[in-house]
């Protein structure tokens, strides 16, 4: 069963009941057409069935485990703003064709056994904010976490986590933060988790760096914190090392210049 959501420049948003799925289909040229189904690899919630569009041309879905809502260009890159009660919903889902665009831009809808009235701010799907993010905590080899502040080193060969803290609640689903550790990375990879997989780090001084935004606003300014990572046991560094080539080198010319004879040395680097 196909049922109409939404048309804006000859598009139809339609749902896809019989699979909870929904479809973009385009009019082309020569009375053809292109389908795009969208599911829940596509930032949809699970059982996606039901879809409306507001007087904005947002487009509203929901399914058993969350609303979801976008303008139609983000919706189209699946890129879904997702709301449940950790937005203050009183349930997650959304009912089957109980969605009602009101005339002052609120919609209702039915959830479960609760009737849901709601007034999204005019800036829902496009924020004009960044979030406040901050460096919380770091864990390694699957030990708790420990304040950031209190860490100064991490052990050589650990598999690091970082741990991102934030107070924003607004939107919450929709927060994201991008990272990478300086100077090895000059790239940013994003996420949707605040527990980053930083790996196993070399010897020697780092940087890790993060923001965070909500949903397809603005980055927030850029957190940082150093980090530095043990050398191994018993490995005496770059200077020792080079310190003892030129050492073995003096003392092997110095054995040729009085015939075999080995001179007496004092170890510079002591084991």
């Amino acid at each position: 069963m196909l049922v109409p959501c939404a048309s804006a420049q000859r598009r139809r948003l339609v749902r896809v009941s019989s699979v909870t799925r929904i479809a973009l289909i385009r009019p082309l040229a020569g009375d053809r057409i292109s389908v795009r189904q969208y599911g829940p690899k596509d930032g949809l919630t699970e059982g996606a069935d039901a879809l409306d569009a507001d007087h904005r041309g947002w487009v509203w879905g929901g399914g058993v485990s969350a609303a979801f809502v976008a303008d139609p260009a983000v919706a189209e890159a699946a890129k879904w703003l997702q709301l449940d009660r950790s937005d203050g919903f009183p349930a997650n889902g959304m009912n089957t064709g109980s969605v009602f665009v009101d005339d002052d831009g609120s919609l209702w809808w039915g959830a479960d056994n609760d009737l849901v009235h709601y007034t999204p701010p005019a800036d829902l799907v496009t924020p004009q904010f960044s979030p406040q993010v901050f460096i919380s905590a770091f864990s390694w080899d699957g030990s708790s976490p420990r304040m950031a502040e209190t860490i100064a080193t991490l052990p050589h060969g650990s598999k690091a986590v970082a741990h991102i803290g934030s107070l924003q609640f607004d939107r919450r689903n929709a927060l994201r933060v991008r990272y990478r550790i300086l100077p090895e990375q000059s790239s940013w990879r994003e996420s949707s988790s605040l527990d980053l997989p930083i790996g196993s780090l070399s010897s020697g001084t780092h940087t890790l760096e993060a923001q965070g935004r909500v949903f397809t606003g603005p980055w927030s300014a850029t957190v940082s914190r150093p980090l530095t990572v043990l050398r191994p046991l018993g490995f005496p560094g770059p200077f020792c090392f080079s310190t003892r080539l030129r050492a073995a080198r003096s003392e092997a010319a110095a054995i040729s210049s009085t015939g075999g004879a080995r001179p007496r040395t004092r170890n510079c680097c002591p084991a």
